[in-house]
């Protein structure tokens, strides 16, 4: 999903989605999130911005 999201092909109504997910993900695996937020640092800090 952060793929698409970072192309902008990830229609908007799955960005709250999105935005769950990777809640979801940086409590449960917080390793994970730590290599998720190296490749995609800039997404998931315009995903966290946005006004959900």
């Amino acid at each position: 999903m952060l793929s698409l999201f970072k192309k902008g092909k990830l229609p908007a109504e799955e960005v709250r989605s999105l935005a769950g997910h990777l809640a979801h993900c940086h409590h449960v695996t917080p390793q994970f999130y730590s290599g998720l937020s190296k490749k995609y640092f800039k997404e998931i800090h315009r995903i966290r911005a946005k006004d959900l």
